[in-house]
């Protein structure tokens, strides 16, 4: 389970106006589970005219499935632990009631289009490698071609861990802040 403040669960639900308020005012009534799939997908950042960047992240089919078969076993736990109903992320299925159970959201067609994701742990934006061609910093994380900027965050990590990544993003920080406490200060 995770916990979300009142604000950022109203954002996150694909209700509106009655129903929307009606969900909110049973705000200490709810449980909330999130969902950490270790993606497949890939996604890359342009350059609109005039400088300003847009991000493109297409999800793939093997990933829709990930993201489908999660959500069907948390769905089935909240039904088994007494939940009438269950807010999805799917804008062609927002709520699935315990009498429509599981079969409704396993054997419905869900494309990527119909998913309303959230990233809480994106990493790989700037990839730590021993080629400056294919990654951002070198593995002791100083920027390539900068003498004195160091990455020490979860963008170092050149693809998804698959898990929680806080320990491994402090474990990493710990080794960089080390190096550059002997190499550089």
């Amino acid at each position: 389970g995770i916990f979300l403040p009142p604000a950022y669960l109203a954002s996150s639900l694909l209700h509106t106006q009655e129903h929307h308020k009606e969900i909110m005012q049973k705000y200490n009534n709810l449980a909330i589970f999130g969902l950490m799939v270790s993606d497949t997908s890939h996604g890359r950042i342009l350059r609109l005219p005039g400088g300003r960047p847009i991000t493109i992240y297409n999800v793939n089919k093997t990933d829709v499935a990930k993201y489908v078969k999660g959500m069907a076993v948390i769905t089935e736990a909240f039904f088994k632990a007494g939940a009438k109903s269950v807010f999805l992320p799917i804008h062609t299925m927002s709520e699935i009631s315990r009498d429509e159970g599981v079969a409704k959201l396993v054997s419905k067609k869900i494309r990527a289009k119909d998913l309303d994701l959230q990233a809480f742990h994106p990493l790989g934006t700037c990839r730590m490698g021993a080629d400056p061609s294919d990654a951002v910093c070198d593995p002791n994380g100083r920027v390539y071609g900068l003498d004195n900027v160091f990455i020490s965050d979860g963008s170092i990590f050149p693809t998804s861990l698959g898990v929680n990544p806080m320990m491994t993003i402090m474990a990493a920080a710990t080794k960089i802040g080390g190096y550059i406490d002997r190499e550089v200060l």
